[in-house]
């Protein structure tokens, strides 16, 4: 957000989370400040800057090779997560969390992809992808 949204994208988070704006609201009006006529710079962005916390990569690869579900749930956007996965050189693994649509204006517009259950409070719901797993 520092490097691409205007420089007051940080008021957008006055006083949360106590001026009752849920997470989702805060985080659809704060990638909603992403220019569309620089998505292909903040992709290159975040692989450059990206960092792995140490043993995921070795993790997403041990369950990958032994057919142990695995899935990433977030409340980034999957418009940089998949790239920063390739990056590392990673499996294709399922992505639950937010998108975003670069293609309707100048900014861009958060979309909940098919099969990401929305949260009010947080978005992408990360306890309804536990409760799938659990039962299944």
């Amino acid at each position: 957000m520092d490097a691409f949204a205007c420089d007051d994208w940080l008021t957008i988070e006055d006083g949360w989370p106590d001026n009752n704006v849920s997470f989702r609201l805060l985080l659809e009006r704060e990638y909603g400040l992403l220019p569309s006529s620089r998505v292909n710079e903040i992709e290159r962005f975040a692989i450059e800057a990206a960092e792995m916390r140490d043993g995921a990569v070795e993790l997403i690869r041990y369950c990958v090779d032994r057919s142990i579900s695995i899935e990433i749930v977030s409340g980034g956007l999957t418009n940089y997560i998949s790239p920063i996965l390739k990056h590392f050189d990673l499996p294709e693994i399922p992505i639950s969390s937010l998108s975003a649509d670069f293609s309707q204006g100048k900014n861009a517009v958060v979309t909940y992809p098919e099969g990401v259950v929305v949260c009010e409070g947080s978005g992408a719901c990360k306890c309804a992808r536990v409760r799938l797993h659990q039962c299944a």
